[in-house]
């Protein structure tokens, strides 16, 4: 029975003339991205392909990444020195500067969380675009609370990544410098 049965399969496979690749971009908070891409041919191999890529995705998932076009970003640099932690620079027409987050803002909390690292920050400022996060930032001695929307990290970083870049020491989402 499995002989005829693993030679069905196999006629069937060969006999389905076809290929397919399915692919998937990934970024995480730090601005790294990956890809999810499999290739098949014949019915079983586009199969596999379909399949190895779902479970390639859900580890992505699972590990702190976002498909490229569902990733939400703020749009500022950070910089870290001891305990402080400090917008280095805004990106022209991100949500952070439509709620007036300015250079030079000491950045004091996020989501109800104190920061003062920048890894912690990163994470807690990147999320799904559309969804919102709210900064606490000090300025000139008072506190400023702000609720920031996310927007699609394609709109703020300017493009859609083609292949992973070269790691680099800022971002611009969330984020790092």
């Amino acid at each position: 029975m499995k002989q005829l049965l693993y030679a069905l399969l196999s006629t069937l496979a060969a006999s389905t003339s076809g290929c397919a690749t399915y692919s998937q971009m990934f970024v995480n908070a730090n601005g790294q991205v990956m890809q999810c891409a499999m290739t098949g041919a014949g019915l079983l191999g586009i199969a596999a392909a379909q399949s190895g890529t779902a479970e390639c995705s859900k580890n992505m998932r699972a590990a702190g990444y976002l498909e490229i076009e569902r990733a939400g970003v703020v749009g500022v640099y950070l910089t870290e020195t001891r305990d402080t932690l400090s917008i280095l620079k805004v990106v022209p027409g991100s949500p952070a500067d439509s709620v007036g987050i300015r250079a030079g803002d000491r950045l004091l909390g996020v989501d109800g969380q104190k920061v003062s690292r920048q890894p912690d920050a990163t994470i807690l400022m990147f999320g799904e675009a559309g969804s919102t996060v709210e900064v606490v930032v000090e300025r000139d001695g008072a506190e400023l609370h702000k609720v920031i929307r996310r927007a699609p990290y394609s709109v703020v970083i300017g493009r859609q990544p083609q292949s992973p870049p070269r790691p680099r020491s800022g971002s611009a989402w969330g984020v790092t410098r």
